[in-house]
């Protein structure tokens, strides 16, 4: 069980292996405009006796949480929600570094909303919702989808 995320490795990993697709994907389209991207290699390991959570991504330096979703968008006014959660507050709350953007990628892999943390912050809200796939409650951070940027993945 991870401290961290309060779910088994393996499935940290399963999850982990799902998403790798779309941080693929986004790191492949950051790159083809110049940015230097990394991808670490393992994104939790215990260190001292706690998981850290090394991040999905990093871009010129800057730490980038990527999120696949089974969503179909195509831009801001036809995501279905008016809110999306960017991570869990305890993800948060322990992030370090801190990440610079949430990145929320369509299923298809053809477009993300990109929420830059300097300029969606205020916009914030922690709610508390019922994750079924953990079976428990969780806090989350919610921010406006209208303070998103949407970007094609091409």
């Amino acid at each position: 069980m991870t401290r961290l995320t309060g779910m088994s490795t393996e499935a940290f990993r399963q999850r982990r292996n799902h998403s790798i697709l779309a941080v693929e994907a986004v790191a492949r389209w950051c790159e083809r405009r110049g940015a230097d991207v990394y991808l670490p290699d393992e994104p939790a390991i215990v260190e001292g006796g706690r998981d850290h959570d090394n991040g999905d991504l990093y871009v010129n330096g800057s730490r980038v949480e990527v999120k696949w979703r089974t969503l179909h968008f195509t831009g801001l006014d036809d995501f279905p929600f008016r809110h999306c959660y960017l991570c869990a507050v305890h993800q948060w709350e322990q992030a370090d570094p801190p990440p610079s953007r949430f990145v929320i990628v369509d299923r298809d892999l053809t477009g993300m909303l990109v929420f830059k943390v300097t300029h969606t912050r205020p916009l914030w809200q922690e709610v508390t919702v019922y994750n079924a796939l953990e079976g428990r409650e969780n806090r989350m951070i919610q921010c406006p989808v209208a303070a998103a940027e949407y970007v094609v993945l091409a």
